[in-house]
């Protein structure tokens, strides 16, 4: 790509949100989807499946990940139109999430009380997803450090949900009954929590990997699925990114963002 230069005048750059600021926003917008993404199976799970089969089930959550996603994780989006350009970017990675942990779960779930399902798909999902984003950004050097980090939270917030998802209803057997609870509102709570714990997990992950996509990104291009920019090397010798300068100060030499 060729540098540009905004010839008339450009609003001033601020500075790009801490490290700390991209978890929080994963952390709490991804909980929040994965709540939603959830819900069909834990209120309508039996329902569905029922109409649909299991990878239907499967499938309508995904749909939910991915139709919320605009909104919820548009904070994770440094420069302007963030909803589009997050759905530009996290719904290929996460379709090709979901397929994959479809697939591995089905391949696998026969093995290991279905743990080698689980691991599998979850394997398979984050190197996905882990490279799509490295792609999508222009930090293809970034790819395995995003796997791996993804895969490890990923993989924390699954099966910690997993067991607390079993101790709930292990619970609900025992004190169920005096809770005053059906045995429905057990399985929507148990398999909540579940949805939580993965919230909480790979939210994190997700969180760190659009941090230090955009902000470690060495090229003066970043991105190839709408997330394009155009900018130049500031006076400090970083590069801008997004509007924002990779250092994260001030910066009076400002790029512009492809298709503006």
């Amino acid at each position: 790509m060729t540098p540009t230069r905004e010839s008339t005048s450009i609003a001033p750059a601020r500075p790009m949100p801490r490290r700390l600021a991209f978890l929080a926003r994963g952390v709490v917008g991804f909980t929040i989807l994965s709540l939603a993404g959830f819900a069909p199976w834990a209120a309508f799970g039996s329902w569905l499946s029922a109409r649909v089969g299991e990878v239907g089930l499967y499938l309508t959550c995904a749909a939910v990940f991915l139709g919320l996603s605009g909104p919820l994780l548009s904070g994770l989006i440094v420069g302007p139109q963030p909803k589009r350009r997050v759905y530009l970017v996290f719904a290929p990675a996460f379709a090709a999430y979901a397929v994959l942990w479809i697939a591995g779960w089905f391949a696998l779930k026969g093995v290991w009380h279905g743990h080698a399902g689980s691991l599998g798909g979850l394997l398979a999902g984050t190197l996905a997803m882990g490279w799509i984003l490295a792609a999508s950004f222009s930090v293809r050097n970034l790819g395995w450090q995003i796997v791996l980090i993804l895969f490890a939270l990923n993989t924390a917030g699954y099966f910690i949900g997993g067991w607390l998802e079993m101790a709930t209803f292990t619970y609900a057997k025992t004190h169920g009954i005096s809770a005053g609870l059906s045995r429905h509102a057990w399985g929507v709570i148990a398999k909540s929590l579940w949805g939580l714990c993965y919230g909480l997990g790979f939210g994190t992950g997700i969180g760190w990997a659009f941090y230090v996509c955009q902000r470690l990104n060495l090229e003066v291009g970043v991105g190839c699925l709408g997330l394009g920019w155009v900018g130049e090397v500031g006076a400090s010798g970083f590069p801008l990114i997004g509007g924002f300068h990779e250092d994260g100060g001030e910066e009076a030499e400002v790029g512009r963002f492809v298709g503006e």
